[in-house]
């Protein structure tokens, strides 16, 4: 009888065991970026050709005169970014300017596909806001701003290979 129970325990250990190694390790990608809440959920580091990009951005430039730094190498902590996998097995890459930038009302976003030859600068807008979809290979997206602003959220879509504003007539 012990023989037997050792057995069943054995065995449902082992059936627990290969259903959870069998099952995907999947983690919930962060889809709502808010520029109040300077953490990202799962940060990835900054790639070499999205820093040199940043550093080329007009704002960010003035930011570093402002802070008395050269265009240079950019400071640690002004961006955040998070990858996010479509359904089409694009991988965008969104990342969040941080303060001294901006502050807590409004920040900068930007949109990169990782491609083969680096990374492709898709969108780049201030908001309070960004939220992406979840569906499609390059979903859609939404900017909201703050109440006083003429627009307050704006949508996108992807049309002719880029995104384009969405016009609510």
């Amino acid at each position: 009888m012990r023989r037997t129970i050792e057995g069943v325990v054995l065995c449902a250990a082992m059936s627990l065991a290969a259903g959870l190694c069998a099952q995907p390790a999947t983690v919930a990608e962060q889809r709502v970026f808010h520029s109040a809440d300077t953490t990202m959920k799962h940060p990835v580091p900054l790639p070499p050709e999205v820093n040199a990009v940043l550093a080329k951005n007009p704002a960010v430039q003035a930011a570093l005169a402002k802070a008395g730094l050269g265009a240079g190498k950019l400071p640690d902590g002004w961006f955040t970014a998070s990858a996010i996998h479509t359904e089409g097995g694009v991988v965008l890459l969104v990342v969040e300017a941080e303060r001294p930038l901006f502050d807590e009302y409004e920040t900068a976003f930007w949109i990169f596909e990782r491609a083969d030859a680096g990374y492709t600068e898709l969108l780049e807008e201030t908001g309070r806001e960004l939220e992406i979809a979840a569906e499609g290979a390059h979903p859609g997206v939404r900017v909201t701003r703050e109440h006083y602003h003429i627009y307050p959220s704006t949508s996108f879509r992807w049309k002719d290979g880029h995104y384009a504003q969405v016009i609510v007539k």
